[in-house]
């Protein structure tokens, strides 16, 4: 299942390198979206040096603090136009414990707790840009 990880942030720089080493650690093969609000500490500088040694990570700079419904929608459309099979949402700030992400072996899916899930898969649901928020 091709899955992308939504991260909205604004000032996280002391977070994001440990956030995304507890990720991957736990699910490797994920694409991660960071989506970053114009942050005055050089979050979204250190965001951009990540994603140059890691194509997984992908980064939005967006031009001010729009906040964390609108980066979550962005990130959203972002999975959509990019045929991704399912996008879950994540707090920079350790807020949602990235221990609880757990591959599931049996059904070639994720099993995830304390997160919401978004499921694209349907073209019609992609051309009318309808989405399904579920709790996990």
């Amino acid at each position: 299942m091709k899955t992308l990880i939504i991260i909205p942030t604004y000032n996280e720089v002391d977070n994001l390198r440990p956030l995304l080493s507890e990720i991957f650690a736990r699910v490797p093969e994920s694409d991660i979206l960071i989506v970053d609000d114009n942050s005055t500490d050089g979050t979204g500088k250190l965001a951009d040096e990540i994603h140059t040694g890691n194509p997984r990570v992908n980064v939005m700079h967006r031009p001010g603090k729009l906040g964390l419904g609108t980066a979550y929608l962005t990130g959203f459309k972002y999975a959509i136009a990019h045929n991704y099979d399912a996008a879950f949402e994540m707090d920079a700030d350790f807020s949602h414990d990235p221990r609880y992400l757990v591959a599931s072996t049996a059904r070639d899916q994720w099993q995830w707790k304390h997160f919401r899930t978004l499921y694209a898969r349907h073209s019609r649901t992609r051309l009318h840009c309808r989405v399904s928020l579920l709790s996990a």
